[in-house]
């Protein structure tokens, strides 16, 4: 009786579970490498959470602190910015700010304020309200005393007088929010008319849009 069928079945079934037992080896170490793959991301979400938690925390700290509103990142930067530069003149240090100029007033440091404005300035006194909210001066970081005379902006952030007027003697603008007295500079005048121009023409042609679109 011829047995080679028997054996060539033998020898196939045999192939098939060595290629069998291949195959799932494989997907044994694909799904290690899936799970720790997993695992490193879940991992990196965690400590990405608490970086975010973190930096929420601090931020919110900042803000109640100052009594203020949060702002884009860059926004924030630039506030940072600000009072850091605002703090290093109150040190006596001599900052030449035209070292921070570029070409476009984007880019560089508004003008001082204007004299007349700053003279202008209202002093007002701490309430004793706002010395039981142990309310500081953002720039030295003391707390204003009760019945203290200090300087209002246009904006309401309070400021000693010795630390806001040699701001405003190089930039215009509160150190806390960026908001912006008028100045001396016709040349930065006319660029603030020219940019408030251009940026209500982007207004009509984004509500244009939206009217043809919706």
């Amino acid at each position: 009786m011829d047995r080679r069928p028997a054996s060539n079945n033998l020898e196939l079934c045999q192939r098939n579970a060595e290629e069998v037992k291949v195959l799932m080896k494989k997907n044994v170490d694909t799904v290690i490498e899936r799970e720790g793959k997993i695992s490193d991301l879940e991992d990196r979400s965690n400590d990405l959470l608490n970086m975010f938690h973190q930096h929420q925390f601090s931020m919110a700290s900042y803000f109640d602190e100052h009594n203020c509103e949060p702002t884009v990142p860059e926004e924030q930067y630039r506030q940072n910015a600000l009072l850091e530069l605002a703090r290093s003149l109150l040190s006596g240090m001599d900052i030449d700010l035209g070292a921070l100029d570029f070409t476009e007033w984007d880019q560089r440091l508004p003008p001082p304020a204007a004299k007349k404005v700053v003279e202008s300035l209202p002093k007002v006194t701490v309430t004793p309200e706002q010395a039981d909210a142990a309310l500081k001066c953002p720039v030295c970081l003391l707390e204003f005393e009760e019945g203290e005379t200090v300087r209002q902006l246009p904006c309401e952030h309070l400021f000693h007088s010795s630390c806001i007027l040699p701001w405003l003697g190089k930039t215009n603008s509160c150190p806390l929010c960026r908001h912006e007295l008028p100045t001396d500079s016709p040349e930065y005048e006319e660029y603030k008319q020219e940019k408030e121009r251009r940026q209500q023409k982007e207004h009509r042609l984004e509500c244009l849009h939206d009217a043809m679109y919706t």
